[in-house]
């Protein structure tokens, strides 16, 4: 067992070795830097060209058109359907302000 525990050690440390990583890419943290600042800067230029874009398609009114045959139509309401629902938001009122006083909360019923 011990040949077999000693083997997954060797392997393990073949895997995750750094020295091999050192020799083939040596590391250099001015090429880190230099590779993330530009990777910004033109995911940054991109996003700028891009906002700009949308701007100016917003601006010459392209990009949401409004339909004008359907924009002056009257829009006709159900009035019963909006009693019952002006109905009902004043009775959650009323009973928010009941329990708000303290009136409608019953006391424990094992005390």
């Amino acid at each position: 067992m011990s040949k077999f525990t000693e083997k997954i050690k060797i392997w393990y440390e073949k895997i995750l070795s750094l020295s091999r990583i050192e020799k083939r890419h040596k590391l250099s943290p001015v090429r880190d830097w230099r590779i993330m600042l530009s990777t910004a800067f033109i995911i940054l230029s991109l996003e700028i060209i891009f906002t700009f874009y949308l701007y100016e398609e917003i601006d010459k009114g392209k990009f949401f058109q409004v339909d004008e045959t359907n924009s002056g139509q009257q829009v006709k309401l159900n009035d019963i359907l909006l009693q019952k629902i002006a109905g009902q938001a004043s009775e959650r009122e009323t009973q928010f302000n009941k329990l708000k006083q303290g009136g409608g909360i019953k006391g424990e019923p094992s005390a």
